[in-house]
């Protein structure tokens, strides 16, 4: 079995959350202080991460699924199903539950940082939106004319040629 192999993947998984998480929390910084220059190096900086992200999900599916498939498991076995199938004691067993743990741990911790990022982003632009509005100039209706003091009905002479 290639339990070492999915080992090192997932910790490698382990490693690049953690990486995209102080990333994430950097980008934080960034937004309340409004520095979109440092916003747009971070997200420059998150790509490679993320295409290393999804390089490594793809080695830990295939590795399990060959593992899977080499106990007459079938293809589809979700990590935790195959944390037991591989667990010979008890030992393993806490390794790979503490590794899963981890994971999910560093997976969580990502996704609530991102989702705080992406609030922050709503709403600084919700702001810019507001500023904007309140800056540019209010369209004046022409079918709307503010009454005289005068009086409130003026006759109108009607330029209407009545003989045609």
């Amino acid at each position: 079995m290639q339990t070492r192999e999915v080992k090192a993947v997932i910790e490698s998984l382990i490693d690049v959350h953690d990486q995209l998480y102080a990333l994430a929390v950097n980008k934080l910084e960034a937004i309340k202080i409004g520095d979109h220059h440092a916003v747009n190096e971070l997200v420059i900086q998150e790509k490679p991460l993320i295409e290393s992200l999804a390089r490594l999900e793809s080695q830990r599916e295939q590795l399990i699924k060959q593992s899977a498939l080499e106990i007459n498991m079938g293809e589809r076995v979700s990590f935790s199903e195959w944390i037991t199938l591989v667990s010979m004691n008890e030992e393993d067993k806490a390794m790979w539950d503490a590794l899963h743990l981890r994971l999910a741990e560093s997976v969580f911790n990502l996704k609530q940082a991102n989702d705080l990022n992406q609030e922050m982003l709503r709403q600084s632009l919700q702001w810019i939106r507001l500023n904007l509005n309140l800056l540019q100039k209010k369209p004046k209706f022409s079918n709307y004319n503010k009454p005289s003091r005068r009086s409130a009905y003026q006759p109108t002479l009607s330029r209407i040629d009545s003989r045609a």
